[in-house]
């Protein structure tokens, strides 16, 4: 699925049996969701993305569970993408778009990689 502002988006144009694409004047998960729902049927959805929109759904309370895949390597820096990106918590009312997360299952993988599964609980 694409969201797109833009009524002239070249997705328009591009007929696919798994593309279907979303005008929304002023982007909105919630919309989107109900949107997947309503129209498509859609009750469970995975999104493998990076840290902006994962920081989009965690803000909206969108989330129910989190899947997290630890390698076995180690990468840092000031500049380095994270699982929740975007705006910093900078003041205490900030606390609110925290996601308390409960572990449900830990599985160990091959190659010595971890999967955690959590519960989103707040």
């Amino acid at each position: 699925m694409l969201i797109t502002s833009s009524p002239h988006h070249p997705a328009f144009c591009v007929v696919e049996e798994n593309l279907h694409v979303l005008y929304q004047e002023d982007p909105s998960l919630v919309d989107a969701l109900a949107w997947l729902k309503t129209e498509l049927g859609c009750e469970r959805l995975t999104i493998q993305s990076g840290g902006t929109l994962n920081g989009a759904f965690l803000r909206e309370k969108l989330l129910d569970y989190v899947d997290v895949v630890i390698a076995p390597m180690l990468v840092g820096g000031k500049g380095t993408p994270t699982l929740i990106d975007g705006r910093s918590l900078a003041e205490g009312d900030d606390l609110s778009e925290l996601g308390v997360l409960e572990l449900v299952d830990c599985i160990v993988l091959e190659g010595s990689y971890l999967r955690l599964r959590y519960r989103v609980v707040s």
